[in-house]
C-alpha cells in the first residue's frame, strides 16, 4: 500500500509540476524568455509538508506518505485552476521546446530518489520537489539563457543585415509610454506625402521588428517601435535596425522588477538619442525625465509645453481635444544674424488626455521636419481615430466604455484621469493599477487610488495591486462604492450587473 501511495503521489505531483511549469514559462515567454524572479506563493507550502512528513514519519512510514500525497494532489488541483484562469499562455516554439526540455530533464532527475530506502523520505522529497517546479523552470531559463542569446544574435545579425542597406528614411520611436500611439500617428501623417512601412501593432523586441521590417517593398519611409525590459535592450535594436531620426516619448517608472531605477531606465531609452544627429532627435519635454536630459542635447528638437514646438491653450471635451503648435516656420536675415520665423497651427483630434496632445505635437514636429506642409498635418491629424486600447472610447448601449487595457504606467494614468472629468453620467473604473513598478509599486498604486477618490463613483479592482489601490482611495477619503474580485475574468462578468445607463465605465489596464 505504502508503494503504491509513493507511486501515485509521485505521478499526480509531476502532473501538477508540469501544470505549474506552464503557467511559469507562459510568463518567461511573455518577458521574452527572461528567468525573472522566483515568487511563486506554493512556496509558503513547502514548510508545510516538510513538518507533516517529518513529524508522521516519525512515527509511522505511511503517515509521512499520506499527507504528501494529499499535498501533491492538492497542488495538481491548484495549479489546474491557476493555468485555467493564466492569460500568458505558453506556445511550445522551436525556443519553448528546448526550454521545456531543460526543465524536463531536471525534473526527471527527481525521481532518482527512488533509489534512497525509506517511504517517507521519498514522499517528502518529491513533494519538495514538485512543489518548487516553477522554480526548476526558472532555472532552466537561466540555464539556456547565455546560449539562446547567442542563438538569437547570430540569427538576427544574419537577417537584418539587409536593413542597413534600404534607402528609407528611418525613424525609430521609444519611450516607457506612447510608443505605438506616436508611430500610428506618424504613419497616418506622413502617408500620402511618402510611402511608409511601420511596425506592426506593439511588435518592438528584436524579432517583432524583424518580422515587420522584413516586408519591405521600397517604401520610403520606415518607422520602428524600440522596446526595452532590460538594460542593453535599445543598444541592440540600434546595432540591428540603425535609425535616421529618433524620437523619445518620455519615461517614467515601468519595467522596474528589472531596470531597478528609473534612472537606469532613463540611461537606456537615451541609448537612441546617441544614435542619431541631434537635429534628428524628436524630444518629448513635457515629461519630467526627458526634461532634465534634454539640455544634454543641444539642438534636439524639443515638443512640449515649451520648446522648439510649443504646445498651448489645450482644450478638453467630450468629443476630443484641441490645441495650438506654435512651431519654426523658416528663419529670415536680421541684422548681422537671422531670427526664426514662428507660426501657428490649431490641432483638433478625437483622441482624449492631456498625453495624446504631446504625442500628436511629436508626430506634428516630425512630419513638418521631414516636409509635410502643416496644415496637412492638421487635417491628418484631425481624423486620426487613435490605436486600440489606448483610451479607446465606444458605445455599448447606452453605456460609454473608454478601453484603455495597455494603460500601466503612473503618468498615463494620471492623464487618463484627468480626461475621465470630461465624460458624462457616473465614472465607473475598473482598475489593475500599473504593473512591474518594482519596489514602488505600493507608492505609485496608492497614488492611483487617491487620485481616484475624486473623479470615480464606483471603483472595481482586482490584481496583485488592488490592496494598495483601496489603501490610496481610504487615504483620500473616498466617499463613492467599492468593489474587489478575485480576478479579471470575475469583474468582467458581474460588471453588466453594476452598470446604469449613462454611465462612463473606464478600464485602466487589463494586465492582471
Amino acid at each position: 500500500m505504502v508503494t503504491g501511495l509513493l507511486i501515485a503521489g509521485a505521478l499526480i505531483g509531476w502532473g501538477g509540476a508540469f501544470l505549474g511549469a506552464l503557467i511559469t514559462a507562459g510568463r518567461i515567454q511573455r518577458l521574452n524568455y527572461y528567468p525573472g524572479r522566483f515568487s511563486e506563493w506554493t512556496v509558503c507550502l513547502t514548510a508545510a509538508v516538510a513538518a507533516c512528513a517529518a513529524a508522521a514519519g516519525l512515527y509511522r512510514e505511511i503517515l509521512g506518505v499520506i499527507p504528501a500525497v494529499a499535498v501533491n494532489t492538492a497542488l495538481a488541483v491548484a495549479y489546474a485552476v491557476k493555468y485555467s484562469r493564466s492569460r500568458a499562455k505558453f506556445v511550445f516554439t522551436a525556443r519553448g521546446k528546448r526550454l521545456f526540455a531543460a526543465w524536463g530533464a531536471i525534473q526527471t532527475a527527481a525521481f532518482a530518489a527512488f533509489a534512497v530506502p525509506g517511504a517517507a523520505f521519498k514522499a517528502l522529497f518529491l513533494s519538495l520537489f514538485f512543489i518548487a517546479s516553477p522554480l526548476w523552470m526558472h532555472l532552466a531559463a537561466a540555464l539556456l539563457g547565455p546560449a539562446e542569446r547567442k542563438r538569437n544574435l547570430k540569427y538576427l545579425t544574419e537577417k537584418s543585415a539587409f536593413y542597413k542597406k534600404i534607402p528609407a528614411i528611418k525613424i525609430a520611436v521609444t519611450g516607457s509610454f506612447g510608443k505605438t500611439t506616436v508611430k500610428e500617428m506618424l504613419k497616418f501623417v506622413l502617408s500620402g506625402d511618402y510611402t511608409v512601412l511601420a511596425t506592426a501593432g506593439n511588435m518592438n523586441t528584436p524579432f517583432g521588428v524583424l518580422s515587420s521590417v522584413a516586408g519591405y517593398k521600397g517604401e520610403q519611409v520606415i518607422i520602428t517601435e524600440f522596446g526595452a525590459r532590460r538594460t542593453g535592450d535599445i543598444s541592440e535594436l540600434i546595432k540591428l535596425f540603425p535609425p535616421d531620426y529618433a524620437i523619445i516619448t518620455g519615461v517614467t517608472a515601468q519595467h522596474l522588477e528589472t531596470f531597478k531605477t528609473l534612472e537606469n531606465v532613463c540611461n537606456e531609452k537615451f541609448a537612441l538619442a546617441r544614435a542619431v544627429p541631434p537635429e534628428r532627435l524628436i524630444l518629448n519635454v513635457d515629461n519630467a525625465a526627458v526634461f532634465e536630459r534634454a539640455p544634454n542635447y543641444p539642438g534636439s528638437v524639443t515638443v512640449g509645453a515649451v520648446g522648439e514646438f510649443t504646445i498651448s491653450h489645450f482644450r478638453e471635451s467630450a468629443e476630443g481635444i484641441c490645441f495650438l503648435l506654435n512651431y519654426p516656420a523658416a528663419k529670415k536675415a536680421e541684422g548681422n544674424g537671422k531670427s526664426v520665423i514662428r507660426k501657428r497651427l490649431i490641432i483638433k483630434t478625437s483622441l482624449h488626455g492631456r498625453h495624446n496632445a504631446s504625442d500628436a505635437a511629436l508626430a506634428a514636429a516630425a512630419a513638418i521636419k521631414l516636409g509635410v506642409p502643416p496644415e496637412s498635418v492638421a487635417e491628418k491629424l484631425s481624423r486620426f481615430k487613435g490605436v486600440p486600447h489606448r483610451f479607446e472610447v465606444k458605445k455599448a448601449g447606452e453605456v460609454t466604455v473608454i478601453d484603455d487595457g495597455y494603460n500601466s504606467n503612473i503618468d498615463g494614468v494620471r492623464s487618463g484621469i484627468d480626461a475621465l472629468k470630461y465624460f458624462p453620467g457616473r465614472k465607473v473604473v475598473a482598475a489593475q493599477g500599473v504593473s512591474e513598478s518594482g519596489e514602488s509599486k505600493a507608492r505609485l498604486n496608492s497614488m492611483i487610488g487617491e487620485s481616484l477618490s475624486g473623479v470615480a463613483d464606483l471603483v472595481l479592482t482586482t490584481g496583485k495591486n488592488a490592496g494598495y489601490i483601496l489603501k490610496g482611495l481610504k487615504k483620500a477619503g473616498y466617499k463613492g462604492e467599492y468593489r474587489r474580485f478575485k480576478d479579471f475574468a470575475a469583474l468582467e462578468e458581474a460588471l453588466p450587473s453594476l452598470l446604469i445607463p449613462g454611465d462612463t465605465v473606464w478600464f485602466q489596464n487589463d494586465i492582471p
